[in-house]
């Protein structure tokens, strides 16, 4: 997995900003944020906060410690007005096999990931009988 360094760059990248726009707007002084990504300093607590608030990441994805970008927290929260989703996800975090079926499904619509879902109740109910 990245590292900080690497993982806010590739961010950066990503929204296709310069360093000192994203200190600017983060209010941070340009040569700071070019440190951050150097890897010669780390930002403090609060920092950390605001830098993944911005990118709309988790701090364990800006930390290298998950390849998966947002936070369980955010999840819920999307999946909060579908209780099959909501169900499945809950599934998930207790299941191994599981948990590898919703790495597979992040890049999908929530139309395609409720297609999945029947088909595993499809097989769940089979299983049943």
């Amino acid at each position: 997995m990245a590292d900080f360094k690497n993982r806010l760059k590739e961010l950066r990248k990503e929204t296709k900003l310069k360093q000192s726009e994203v200190a600017e707007e983060m209010g941070l002084g340009r040569s700071t944020y070019a440190n951050y990504e150097q890897g010669t300093r780390f930002p403090g607590k609060e920092n950390l906060i605001a830098i993944a608030d911005y990118f709309g990441v988790s701090i364990d994805y800006l930390l290298g410690e998950t390849d998966i970008k947002i936070s369980e927290d955010k999840v819920v929260e999307k999946l909060a007005d579908d209780p099959d989703l909501l169900d499945f996800y809950n599934s998930m975090k207790k299941n191994g096999d599981l948990k590898k079926v919703f790495k597979r499904t992040k890049g999908l619509s929530t139309k395609s990931i409720k297609q999945i879902l029947e088909i595993i109740k499809t097989f769940e109910e089979s299983n049943n009988i």
